[in-house]
This record gives structure tokens, sequence and C-alpha cells, in this order.
């Protein structure tokens, strides 16, 4: 078993694959329609092996609460292993990202790992594998 993609609800799908090129360079792969989902725009995009599902023109809902505190059933958050987390973040608060929760040491799970949030909120984490 491998992984295919993660899914992201939009009510602005355009806006958010221009935020995830932009901010992390993902790239446009291929767009369709589901008859049983009418006025739905379905899109996949990616990079390297990672691709996203974006599934647009949702009526929007209002989150509450930060990035951590998000701990109700269903989706919660992706998460991208980069090779320097440090780095990464600096090249994305000069693309005027925020970071929701900065770099915490997890060195019993053998990692580094830090958040940040997509347009809509949806959470993202990157980790650095450590020693």
């Amino acid at each position: 078993m491998k992984h295919d993609h993660v899914c992201v609800i939009t009510s602005d799908a355009e806006k958010l694959m221009s935020w995830y090129k932009d901010k992390l360079g993902f790239e446009f792969i291929q767009e369709w329609t589901v008859e049983a989902m009418p006025g739905l725009q379905l899109t996949y995009i990616g990079r390297d092996d990672f691709k996203i599902e974006i599934v647009g023109n949702v009526p929007t809902t209002e989150k509450k609460g930060n990035a951590l505190e998000n701990f109700s059933p269903g989706y919660n958050h992706f998460a991208i292993t980069v090779e320097d987390i440090e780095s990464t973040l600096e090249g994305l608060k000069q693309k005027g990202v925020e970071v929701a929760a900065p770099v915490m040491q997890l060195p019993q799970a053998g990692i580094k790992a830090a958040i940040i949030t997509d347009l809509d909120g949806n959470i993202i984490e990157f980790i650095e594998k450590i020693a």
C-alpha cells in the first residue's frame, strides 16, 4: 500500500491552488467534475511524490480555534518531510506565510516539527528527521 493523495476542501479553489503553488511549489496535475457532486470543482496538484486533491466551490464555514487546538474528528493535518526545517520556515516567512507553531524538538519521535496553515486554516506540518 502507498500514499495516493490528501483531500482539502475549499470555497475558492483557484485562490487555494495559487497559494500552494506560490508558497510551497505545487503544480497543476489534473481537473475534473463528478456528476454526483454538481457544481464542485476537483483538481489534483502535486510536488515530487506528494499529491493534494482540492475540492472547490464548497460553501464556506467558519473554523474556530488555532492550529494546535483542532482535535475534532475528521481531517486534522498532513505532513511534509523537509531536509532543513529552519530554512524551509524562513523561506515561507519571506513569502508571507505565518508560522502557527515554531520548530519543536521531538527526540522521542526522532524529528523536529513545525506547523503552518493554508488560506482556509488547514494544518500543514513540516518534519525534519533527526538522529
